[in-house]
């Protein structure tokens, strides 16, 4: 339904001269919607785009801006700065999500926060990409140099599960997974590398090494190689049948433990058996 013009002539008044800055942004938000922005409130909204001393209102202005096809080149200024120059991490990413959604990013901008000192401002921002559909080669490139040369083993998996969002993992990456599964510092870490795994190709090597984890010693690593490798089967299911024994032989494996190693091996193979025979399955159900 469209607006009447008492109401859009309150929302406009709301929008151009209330104090408290949110508020007007949400007038503007609500007026661009019923598609009743008119001139004077694009030239104020642009004015808090460009001047306001809040960056959040000031990204919030920007998105309305955007949404009703009113980007200035001093707002698409105003929030690259932002984007570029802030303190606060949390406020350059919201910056440098607004303007990957609008198409206004430049390559100094992308560069900026790929190669940025924060490791997960890196990441984050490689992230924004991936989902605006708008990752350049030297976001990659920043980012497979993260996950490869950092010393912080969480930050190497955090930047190893964002190539793979991003179809960028290669088989090399894949390896440094496996190396922190096998040998990380921490349980933890290693029970991340696992996880992490699901987001690589399923090649036969990288089975392996699962199998190998399916009855590790701790729980944790061996409920996410469980999780994997079911994963695993659901996206290749082509797989299944040829890890069915190396999967039976895992069975007999017995590993000390909250949950015994022989539990996750078996479920696992119970999941690549649906896969791999699911008429066997449905038969034993009804004995």
């Amino acid at each position: 339904d469209a607006l009447t013009e008492p109401t859009i002539t309150a929302l406009t008044n709301i929008a151009t001269t209330h104090t408290d800055s949110f508020v007007q942004v949400q007038a503007f938000r609500a007026l661009a919607h019923y598609d009743a922005l008119t001139e004077p409130t694009i030239t104020a909204l642009t004015n808090i785009a460009t001047t306001h001393t809040n960056p959040n209102v000031q990204i919030e202005a920007f998105q309305v801006l955007a949404q009703h096809d009113a980007l200035t080149e001093p707002t698409i200024t105003a929030l690259t700065n932002i984007a570029t120059t802030h303190t606060d991490p949390d406020v350059q990413i919201e910056a440098f999500r607004a303007l990957t959604a609008t198409g206004a990013l430049t390559e100094p901008t992308v560069t900026a926060l790929t190669t940025h000192t924060d490791p997960f401002m890196q990441i984050e921002a490689f992230r924004v990409l991936v989902q605006g559909g708008t990752l350049t080669e030297t976001a990659t490139t920043a980012l497979t140099s993260l996950a490869t040369t950092h010393t912080n083993a969480d930050v190497q998996i955090q930047a190893i599960r964002a190539l793979a969002q991003g179809g960028a993992l290669t088989e090399p990456i894949t390896t440094i997974l496996t190396n922190l599964a096998a040998a990380g510092r921490s349980v933890q870490t290693r029970a991340n590398a696992v996880r992490a795994m699901r987001y690589a190709t399923a090649f036969k090597k990288l089975q392996k090494v699962l199998l190998i984890l399916l009855t590790d010693s701790n729980d944790n690593v061996r409920r996410e190689a469980k999780g994997t490798l079911v994963e695993f089967s659901r996206r290749h299911p082509e797989l299944a049948p040829d890890l069915l024994p190396e999967l039976a032989k895992a069975c007999i494996s017995v590993t000390r433990g909250a949950v015994s190693a022989w539990d996750e091996a078996h479920e696992t193979l119970r999941a690549y058996v649906e896969i791999a025979s699911p008429s066997l399955v449905h038969d034993e159900r009804l004995d």
